[in-house]
């Protein structure tokens, strides 16, 4: 998790753009912006992957409801298939011959249902663990 965040840190940081004489000689690239956020998009989808599969285990062993569970599960599943789109486009690590805009629109969803799914178990969690306290 911290790896991502660290990724995150440095990937905000390449966005903001640079004040001053040098950026108003040189025009920037529009490209640029979309390419940088298309990585991010990317990068947060595989951290919160993991992050996922973790909570995941963790409330099934823990007991977590199945209808729970197979709602997570749902939006994990419609996560994957927006990824699995986004890539159909070419991947951003790989190639610079991707179609950059369906690209980010796939990505982008693809996170934010997959944050869904990560943000039921952690409340799921939470929730368990306040009744066995």
């Amino acid at each position: 998790m911290k790896r991502v965040a660290a990724l995150f840190a440095i990937l905000m940081i390449m966005m903001v753009p640079f004040a001053g004489a040098a950026t108003a000689a040189k025009p920037q690239d529009p490209r640029a912006s979309i390419i940088t956020q298309t990585k991010l998009w990317y990068y947060l989808y595989i951290g919160g992957e993991s992050k996922f599969h973790r909570l995941y285990n963790e409330s099934v062993s823990a007991g977590i409801d199945n209808t729970t569970l197979q709602t997570v599960m749902q939006l994990y599943e419609n996560a994957s298939a927006e990824y699995k789109v986004a890539l159909s486009y070419g991947n951003p690590l790989e190639s610079k011959n991707i179609a950059w805009l369906p690209f980010i629109v796939h990505m982008r969803k693809a996170y934010v249902t997959l944050r869904d799914a990560i943000s039921l178990l952690e409340d799921a969690l939470k929730g368990l663990e306040a009744r066995n306290a």
